[in-house]
């Protein structure tokens, strides 16, 4: 199969040694003839900057931009600034990738049209746990996979990643470069000195591609880390309650601007992630536990009577309505058993 589009691949590294050679040997493999890594350490103290620059050394698709650490955003940012792909993939560093992963999207997007293309969901597993992905020796799998690409119009994507029913990050999507930077005038994607930078990126994108090409296989390992910022629960409290507040209000305002019959949806959406937030505080956080809990309020009451949202979001309406003390023990319990999940 030929393809046409150089592509750059976008990997943020920060102290991730343990698991950088299975991410970037993974993307070594990749069966597509014309791309790059850029890789971005951001400012690691473990030794996976040196790491970069080996890989850098021995294969000549592979730069390295170092940097000091200003955090997620900042890094995607930059390597978009040194990258000179036509289209531009992102990656995590502890993740790692099917040898289809690259030829597939850009497949998708040369079938469809579109400028966008994203795999439906990501292959998810806990640190310490296999992962299989699509190798390419299994037939029946290779006839299935490539068989089913979907296109997406611009609201069935916005309320597919509203209900969460489809991937939802930066990771895993090919976007045409130009598409891409259409977000933001300054070139800036992400945006810098935020948390939830995905929620608070993806819809945009969907605005301005109208749309998304899916592709259904497993082709991305996705790593859950409990040392990660948004795995440990424990981890920045006053930045998640300041990122969550700002995204939900931005991504409400800019939903219910550009499709009013979602608002609803979006308001579920926003009320997931604040109740992920509040059931991380400690009951000494006062002040922030105060600072969510009105704004769940808020939500809870613009998202009553959406009835395409998920049941714990439903659940959520109904016990912020019958007070904070039913609201807390109800948080408490779906954070026992691991349901919360932005």
């Amino acid at each position: 199969m030929a393809f046409g589009g150089f592509i750059s691949v976008i990997v943020p590294v920060y102290n991730v040694r343990q698991y950088l050679h299975q991410c970037l040997d993974s993307l070594k493999r990749q069966e597509y003839p014309s791309f790059e890594v850029v890789l971005v350490d951001d400012g690691s103290t473990d030794g996976s900057g040196s790491i970069c620059d080996e890989y850098a050394a021995s294969d000549e698709r592979f730069m390295v931009v170092h940097q000091s650490n200003r955090g997620l955003s900042a890094a995607r940012n930059a390597g978009l600034a040194h990258s000179s792909g036509e289209y531009i993939s992102f990656m995590d560093s502890d993740d790692w990738v099917s040898p289809h992963y690259l030829p597939m999207l850009m497949s998708a997007i040369e079938r469809s049209g579109m400028p966008c293309a994203s795999l439906a969901h990501l292959e998810t597993f806990r640190d310490g746990h296999d992962c299989g992905l699509y190798d390419g020796h299994d037939a029946a799998y290779a006839k299935t996979t490539t068989g089913i690409v979907e296109i997406k119009d611009e609201t069935s994507m916005q309320k597919a990643l509203l209900r969460q029913r489809v991937n939802c990050g930066a990771q895993a999507r090919l976007c045409r470069r130009d598409a891409l930077l259409a977000i933001a005038d300054d070139g800036r994607v992400f945006p810098e000195g935020l948390l939830y930078e995905d929620l608070a990126t993806g819809y945009r994108i969907i605005h301005k591609t109208q749309g998304s090409a899916l592709v259904y296989g497993n082709l991305y390992a996705y790593r859950r880390r409990h040392t990660s910022i948004m795995g440990n629960r424990d981890a920045l409290h006053d930045e998640k309650v300041e990122s969550a507040i700002h995204v939900a209000h931005e991504l409400y305002r800019d939903m219910a601007r550009w499709y009013p019959e979602l608002s609803r949806g979006a308001a579920s959406r926003c009320l997931a992630l604040l109740c992920t937030v509040y059931s991380s505080l400690d009951m000494q956080e006062r002040g922030n536990e105060e600072a969510v809990w009105r704004e769940i309020r808020r939500y809870a009451d613009l998202a009553r009577g959406d009835a395409g949202a998920r049941l714990k979001d439903r659940l959520a309406v109904y016990c912020s309505g019958a007070g904070r003390r039913m609201f807390s023990t109800f948080c408490r319990l779906y954070r026992a058993c691991g349901f919360w999940d932005a």
